[in-house]
């Protein structure tokens, strides 16, 4: 990686992942424009990805348990 950046190259895909992994984000945040974004944890995004396979009604379920958290 050194190459890349003392001789001004192109990183190769592989870098980029190399670069990305030490900075804990993924290669779409690398080449997003947006500087808003944020990074997950572990138990977030294993949330999300169990959420997204929940059922319309249990989404809901899930929406109304979250809302009565926030609300106390």
């Amino acid at each position: 990686m050194a190459n890349t950046f003392s001789r001004g190259t192109v990183p190769s895909i592989g870098n980029l992942k190399l670069m990305c992994s030490a900075m804990g984000i993924t290669l779409a945040q690398f080449f997003t424009d947006n500087e808003e974004y944020e990074i997950l944890t572990k138990e977030e995004t294993k949330f999300i990805r169990g959420y997204r396979k929940l059922s319309p009604t249990a989404k809901k379920a899930l929406d109304d348990l979250l809302s009565a958290y926030r609300n106390q």
